[in-house]
């Protein structure tokens, strides 16, 4: 007897693999993963993903990690170098095509880069999205651990630190103000991506370091669980924070202001302040301490 798995004589859509920064990722890739599977009239779906994005994608079945995706910071490869990487990418295809056709199933339909389009404007009309918030139920004991149980607001730093269009950066000297500012009296919690070897020169009970040390899953975690507000320039985590229907204080430009807007689809409160990318740091403190002691906006 044939051996039989979830996917065998089913008609199943496959999504993947996403190649590209993670706000693209989260406004605009995923919902539209969603509403390509809820349209498909498919049975399962299978996601194929990176390390540490099973959160990222609650509606499939079936979430499988390459590990060999190629790395890529811009917008998205659907429009941006696909030349650069066209053979590996129509290989890792291939290869998801081949290793579900393995399994038996009745159909194969799914989203790729190959089939997307151009997703150089957001196809927010075309998506379904929907909160990532976990529910009471889902606990993490690492990251419960590791952040504890203070009693003061919880205040996540959304640190960026790439290379692509780095004048976004904020300086590590500002980080370090603003950090000195906030833990006397709030929970400052440092996550983010760093080529620094520190962020924060300032030791203190207030300050949980988890910088290079948490997956996509692991932020989701964090946002539903662990913050009261997350804060910084632009950046990926901070799309994710409005995904998990978190509160969130971002600075950057004009442009900022209207996709964070958009893409508020759950009605989490967040302000844009167009500030620029090395905002006065005095300000910034002002603003989150306004918002948390007073839950208004500066």
């Amino acid at each position: 007897m044939e051996k039989q798995t979830p996917n065998t004589g089913k008609k199943v859509f496959i999504a993947g693999p996403y190649i590209g920064e993670l706000g693209w990722e989260v406004f605009d890739w995923q919902p539209m993963v969603r509403a390509a599977w809820m349209q498909s009239g498919a049975e399962r779906c299978i996601v194929y993903a990176g390390a540490g994005r099973t959160r990222l994608y609650p509606f499939a079945h079936d979430i499988r990690t390459l590990a060999d995706i190629p790395e890529h910071e811009s917008e998205c490869l659907g429009w941006h170098n696909l030349q650069e990487y066209k053979t590996e990418v129509e290989e890792l295809i291939q290869r998801m095509y081949a290793s579900v056709q393995e399994e038996k199933p009745q159909q194969i339909s799914g989203l790729t880069l190959a089939n997307v389009g151009n997703l150089a404007t957001p196809h927010y009309a075309q998506g379904r999205p929907d909160c990532l918030r976990l529910s009471d139920d889902i606990v993490d004991e690492r990251l419960n651990e590791l952040v504890g149980d203070p009693d003061k607001s919880k205040i996540i730093l959304c640190i960026r630190d790439r290379g692509m269009s780095d004048y976004r950066n904020m300086d590590s000297d500002a980080w370090e103000e603003l950090v000195e500012a906030l833990n006397e009296n709030y929970t400052v919690i440092l996550t983010g991506q760093t080529k620094q070897d520190a962020c924060c020169g300032i030791v203190s009970d207030n300050i949980i370091d988890l910088l290079n040390q948490t997956s996509i899953d692991d932020m989701i975690y964090l946002f539903s669980k662990h913050c009261d507000l997350a804060v910084g320039g632009s950046t990926g985590t901070l799309h994710l924070a409005s995904r998990c229907a978190t509160p969130h204080l971002v600075w950057g430009g004009e442009s900022n202001t209207k996709r964070y807007a958009e893409c508020n689809w759950f009605a989490a409160p967040h302000k844009v302040y167009t500030w620029g990318w090395q905002p006065d740091i005095e300000q910034v403190a002002v603003a989150i301490e306004q918002y948390l002691d007073k839950g208004v906006w500066l």
